[in-house]
Order: C-alpha cells, then sequence, then structure tokens
C-alpha cells in the first residue's frame, strides 16, 4: 500500500522498520511512513476508497497445513472433509479480499493450474471426527480472521479448534521443531513456474513442514523438473497436483 503524498527525508532516517502491524498503520497514519506492506483487515475498505491501496498479481498459495505426523490426522478422508468444510468464499468476504479462492495447489497464470470442482460435504460414517485439534498461527489480524472463520467453519461439523497465536520467529520456530496438528503458511514462487510450488512438498523438502510423502507424487516432481513447458509437463503437473489434494 502506497501513500501519495511525499516528505523530506534524508537517507539516513528515510526507512523504519516496524514488526506490530498496528502500531506501523498508526505511522503511516500520522504521516510518518510512506509504505505498508501489510494492512489491518478492518481498514482494507476504508483505504480502498481513498485510493491508498495499490495491488499487483504475484504467484502465492495461502494454506491451511495439517500435521500428518499426528495420530488425529493420519487419516486422509478426515483431512478432504475438513479441507472441503472451509468456507473459502466467506474468507474472501471477511478479508475484503480482490484474491482468488484457491481450490488447487498452484496459482492461477501458471502451467499447470486447473480449477478443481467443488465437492458436497458430508460426513462419511466411518470416519470418525477428534473431539479438538489444536492450530497455530502467526499473529496479524489477516491470520486471525481466516484461523477464526475456519475455526467456526469447523465448529458446524462438530469439532473444536483450539487456536493459539505467537510471533514470527517463534511460530517459525515451532513449525520447524514440534509442528501443530493445524497451522497456516503460504508459498510464493520466486518466477512464473509451478514447479517451487510442486518441490515445497516433496518427501525430503525442508519446507514440507506437513509430514506427508506420497512416492509417485515425488517421482512425478522429479520428471516435472526435467519437462520442457508444454501438455506433457501440464498434464504431469495436475497429476502430482491432484495426488496431493
Amino acid at each position: 500500500m502506497k501513500r501519495t503524498q511525499h516528505y523530506s527525508r534524508s537517507i539516513r532516517d528515510s526507512l523504519i522498520f516496524v514488526s506490530e502491524e498496528n502500531t506501523a498503520f498508526v505511522l503511516f497514519e500520522q504521516g510518518r511512513i510512506d509504505v505498508l506492506g501489510r494492512v489491518p483487515v478492518y481498514e482494507v475498505e476504508r483505504l480502498k476508497k481513498q485510493g491508498l491501496i495499490h495491488q499487483a498479481p504475484y504467484w502465492a498459495t495461502y494454506y491451511v497445513g495439517f500435521n500428518t505426523r499426528s495420530a488425529a490426522l493420519k487419516d486422509a478422508r478426515l483431512r478432504c472433509f475438513l479441507a472441503h468444510s472451509i468456507d473459502k468464499d466467506g474468507i474472501l468476504k471477511i478479508l475484503h479480499s480482490d484474491e482468488t479462492r484457491a481450490d488447487a495447489w498452484v496459482p492461477p497464470g501458471m502451467e499447470g493450474y486447473f480449477e478443481r470442482q467443488s465437492v458436497p460435504v458430508a460426513v462419511d460414517p466411518q470416519i470418525k471426527l477428534p473431539p479438538a485439534l489444536k492450530g497455530a498461527f502467526d499473529s496479524n489480524s489477516r491470520n486471525q480472521q481466516i484461523l477464526e472463520k475456519i475455526q467456526f467453519d469447523w465448529k458446524q461439523q462438530g469439532l473444536k479448534l483450539e487456536l493459539s497465536n505467537m510471533d514470527w520467529k517463534a511460530y517459525l520456530k515451532e513449525l520447524k521443531t514440534n509442528p501443530p496438528q493445524i497451522f497456516r503458511m503460504g508459498w510464493l514462487a520466486a518466477f512464473p513456474d509451478p514447479i517451487s510450488h510442486l518441490q515445497a512438498l516433496t518427501s525430503k523438502n525442508p519446507n514440507n513442514l506437513t509430514g506427508w510423502t506420497h512416492p509417485r507424487y515425488d517421482a512425478l516432481v522429479s520428471e516435472i523438473e526435467k519437462l520442457e513447458p508444454g501438455q506433457e509437463r501440464a498434464a504431469k503437473i495436475i497429476e502430482a497436483q491432484t495426488l496431493l489434494l
């Protein structure tokens, strides 16, 4: 988000680092900060009307991860049920966001992107819902709004989600050493190709915080790495995502 007013400052004092979202926003409102990269959710609509929000597309996927090492989440049918129980359109409404609903792992604009058809959500009689799950997120208003919406959605299905939040540094340490059962994360590609998205969830990739492994998925990603863009590669990208989802 960029403020249209400019200020005369020396190079030495032109950059301020503020980790706390609300503090940074107050400084912006006071004219002491010219640019913010993160806006409190409840201020988005007002700032849009004032013309202060500038948006640009980028290749990223915001996701909720399941720690598949947890005994409560080993059943893939349960994970699929919980994923389909999330009201994604409702999340976008809460955020007042122009983002695209994510129904696949690779974002729009990349090779292998496809629109996955929504399926009706129904409880399989053989699926046993755990009484509760523990979830965590790094603190800011956006993440809190999203995770609380998911908490509400799952409550409608009879599942309690206990949430905790922490600062970014502590959160990353927790994810690396003792991942919660449910966690929020995102993946941003540095260039417009899906390979980094796909590599991030291979078995031995350090960015795969879920503990999920699948030999066929790993093999597909290895094949995709060696292929030039085209019909064969796109088909393998879709097959890999289908296994993942």
